[in-house]
């Protein structure tokens, strides 16, 4: 398979790098096509990563989100989620609950699935789920994460706010930022059957 660039594309390719730069930080990328996801429910705009996550190191964090694009023909169904995190040799377990009672405990709903995965090193992960979430429009649910394993590892947050949650000491409390915690939809259309 051979693959052309265009001029334009060509040029995003490339950048420049001073020989004085001291930068001790670097990323890599790694993306999806759109199309694997119809929509994405965070409360983390903004791009600048919050120092104070740096003081807290959060490792049982959770966001709530209200499902907003299911439809009678077109259920909606989280099918992966997305974590920034800090640390290496990170072992992390996400949860979703569905039909949350009580907005104030994210784990106030069904437990609908769970999956665990190792992460290597810090950064922004996907983590997909082997069986999606159904998620009724109006309804509430939350996107639990945990770090059981690590070294330095916590949640990365934003001074965005949202429904966002910490684990301490036992306890879920709201906390006045968000965590880089987000939910991957997909709607899937569903069969109507008609009868005589």
């Amino acid at each position: 398979m051979q693959f052309v660039l265009s001029p334009i594309l060509y040029h995003l390719l490339h950048f420049y790098l001073s020989y004085d730069n001291v930068s001790s930080n670097v990323y890599a990328f790694s993306f999806t096509d759109k199309k694997e996801y119809d929509y994405n429910y965070f409360s983390d705009s903004d791009t600048l990563d919050f120092g104070l996550g740096a003081l807290l190191r959060p490792r049982r964090a959770a966001n709530i989100f209200e499902a907003k694009k299911g439809k009678r023909t077109k259920r909606e169904y989280v099918s992966g989620t997305n974590i920034g995190i800090e640390g290496k040799n990170t072992t992390l377990t996400v949860r979703i609950y569905q039909d949350i009672q009580d907005p104030s405990n994210p784990l106030s709903g069904d437990l609908a699935a769970t999956e665990e995965v190792y992460l290597e090193n810090a950064g922004y992960y996907t983590v997909s789920f082997s069986e999606p979430v159904f998620i009724e429009e109006g309804s509430m649910f939350s996107v639990v994460a945990e770090i059981s394993d690590g070294e330095n590892s916590y949640f990365k947050i934003t001074q965005n706010q949202g429904k966002s949650f910490f684990n301490q000491n036992g306890s879920w409390m709201s906390v006045p930022y968000a965590t880089r915690i987000k939910a991957y939809t997909k709607l899937i259309e569903e069969k109507i059957y008609f009868t005589d």
